[in-house]
């Protein structure tokens, strides 16, 4: 639904809704100069990743909600959006990776060619992450930044591995780049220095690299 004013100047969208199954994209703005066509508009979403990788035919994720509060801009160039994005109850699905039940903050900006996220915090595996990530041609990720308190135990099992004689958490810089496909990731390049911490006393603090 919208509602809208056509002017010889432009079209003036006063207030527009576009609807998936479970989710709700409002906008309202103004396109401009009906010979070379520029625009720009505010915009309010709450939409289900479900809704958007079955129309894209991912298999990474189907479940969780992604709200989107910014501003969007569009010319011959394409589309292009900034704003904040909160995601909640997340979870990403490949062959060698899981998680589950994840959420995430970031400073978005959105074009044809890249998608970047700075601020970004994500709240998985018992812990957080802090830095930002990028996603060139919408395929080509890099992801740098601050684990803190990674469970051990929680990691594995999002490994499909099983560590039960040993618990306790991870926290330093990590980095990781790769392909992002339908089915998951390839190509994956990770670098991290990451301190362990047991659980309850055990043994001393040491540092785990891998490249």
């Amino acid at each position: 639904s919208a509602s809208v004013a056509v002017t010889s100047g432009g079209l003036h969208v006063l207030d527009a809704a576009f609807r998936m199954p479970h989710s709700t994209v409002e906008a309202s703005g103004d396109l401009l100069n009906w010979a070379n066509p520029a625009g720009s508009f505010a915009v309010h979403a709450q939409v289900a990743i479900a809704d958007v990788t079955r129309q894209l035919r991912l298999r990474v994720s189907d479940k969780g909600t992604v709200g989107f509060n910014g501003v969007g801009g569009f010319d011959a160039a394409g589309l292009r959006l900034s704003g904040w994005m909160l995601g909640r109850d997340v979870n990403f699905h490949s062959r060698d990776f899981q998680v589950e039940n994840a959420s995430f903050r970031a400073n978005a900006h959105l074009t044809p060619a890249r998608a970047s996220l700075a601020d970004l915090t994500v709240s998985a595996l018992g812990g957080t992450f802090a830095g930002r990530a990028s996603l060139d041609d919408w395929k080509h990720f890099r992801v740098e930044g601050e684990a803190r308190v990674l469970s051990i135990r929680r990691l594995a099992e999002a490994q499909h591995q099983a560590i039960t004689a040993w618990e306790g958490s991870l926290s330093g810089p990590v980095k990781a780049s790769g392909l992002l496909t339908a089915n998951g990731t390839s190509d994956l390049v990770t670098e991290a220095k990451l301190e362990v911490t047991p659980a309850s006393g055990g043994p001393g603090v040491s540092e785990i690299g891998r490249a």
